[in-house]
């Protein structure tokens, strides 16, 4: 699985891009045969005026065929990808069933008995 970080508008520290990377990767582990590519892309949307504006695009590659894209916006950079990564994970997971065509069970269905 390949994961790339890029910031626009954001500095980060660093080597703070190859971190992000590194958590990324570890966070997408359980569901690493299922991905082929990750590309993260933090903005801060606002610039300096502030506010709830730092933006998280989470663009996933799925192997097989098939892209998914996470967008959070929260007031921290970390706080947008740690956002994204969870619906990232859980959005994966459940293309993942779908692929393999596990669907839930169907409810009991409410008949009334035959009178006599």
């Amino acid at each position: 699985m390949e994961v790339r970080v890029d910031a626009r508008n954001i500095s980060l520290p660093p080597g703070g891009a190859r971190e992000l990377s590194d958590r990324v990767a570890r966070a997408f582990s359980q569901v690493e045969s299922a991905v082929r590519h990750l590309h993260v892309v933090l903005k801060d949307i606002n610039g300096p005026r502030g506010g709830r504006d730092k933006e998280c695009v989470l663009h996933i590659a799925l192997d097989g065929g098939g892209d998914l894209v996470i967008t959070e916006t929260r007031a921290t950079a970390k706080r947008a990808l740690m956002g994204a990564i969870h619906r990232g994970r859980r959005s994966v997971r459940r293309e993942m069933r779908r692929r393999r065509g596990h669907r839930r069970a169907p409810q009991a269905s409410l008949e009334w008995p035959a009178l006599a």
